[in-house]
């Protein structure tokens, strides 16, 4: 069952109190808390919600453990699918080399996810071919749902 506006509206307003709590990202639980409402609130169509996605990933990023990284892989990948559904690309080649510096960061990630990260630059690639950027905007939506499938944050 797909939740009404109005009930997105009360647990997005859930997650931004919650987010109030914890005004400074100082370990992962306030991170994920920002991540989430970040994202709802791009979701609802606030567009400075991008900024504050990108102080959450600056934080997972700077952080050497590799699941902080994951964490930032997940932050790029629901951003862009969020954006995608919206018809927007703008931020697509920004997305696309930040989720591969993550998932290349660490050996034994990059090995896991080595075929869906030459698939996604090979789509990357292609999007500044006009005559080929719908086909690689439809590879890459299906390789970042595939990777949100892999990803359980």
């Amino acid at each position: 069952m797909v939740a009404g506006v109005g009930s997105r509206k009360r647990s997005l307003s859930e997650l931004q109190d919650l987010r109030d709590l914890f005004p400074v990202i100082t370990y992962h639980a306030p991170g994920m808390v920002h991540k989430f409402a970040g994202l709802g609130e791009l979701l609802m169509g606030d567009r400075q919600a991008l900024d504050r996605l990108d102080k959450v990933n600056t934080f997972f990023s700077a952080e050497s453990h590799p699941t902080y990284h994951m964490l930032a892989a997940t932050v790029c990948i629901e951003r862009q699918l969020i954006l995608l559904a919206a018809g927007d690309d703008s931020l697509i080649v920004k997305d696309i080399n930040e989720l591969t510096g993550y998932l290349k960061s660490q050996p034994n990630i990059k090995k896991f996810f080595r075929s869906r990260l030459i698939t996604l630059e090979r789509h990357c690639r292609k999007l500044s071919i006009a005559s080929a950027k719908v086909d690689a905007l439809i590879g890459i939506l299906g390789v970042l749902e595939e990777l949100q499938q892999d990803i359980p944050y």
